[in-house]
């Protein structure tokens, strides 16, 4: 077994979707983000933004998740690292060659 080279052993990476924070600022549900109730008057859920912060429900509001190289563990086998390596990237295109060492 060899560390993790997503995590770098942690087990764990920074929140995709809050980027650490545990929570993001997303359009106010209170009052669809134009910032005023039904009445006209300044909404009181996000004082006029129109925008409130949320509590991620990705990581929990921790801020991090468990990498999903090691599951957590910190370690992984060389073969699932080189596995990784040769996967397609995001986009679906395969992996940019790598340069002789």
């Amino acid at each position: 077994m060899i560390e993790c080279p997503k995590c770098d052993g942690d087990g764990f990476e920074v929140c995709p979707v809050c980027f650490g924070d545990g929570e993001y600022t997303d359009c106010c549900g209170e009052c669809g983000g134009e910032g005023e109730d039904e009445l006209g008057d300044v909404c009181p859920e996000c004082d006029g933004d129109g925008e409130a912060f949320v509590h991620c429900g990705e990581c929990d509001g921790d801020g991090e998740v468990t990498c999903p190289l090691c599951d957590g563990e910190g370690e992984v086998t060389e073969d699932a690292v080189l596995s990784t390596e040769n996967a397609p990237t995001s986009d679906g295109s395969p992996p940019a060659p790598s340069s002789p060492g």
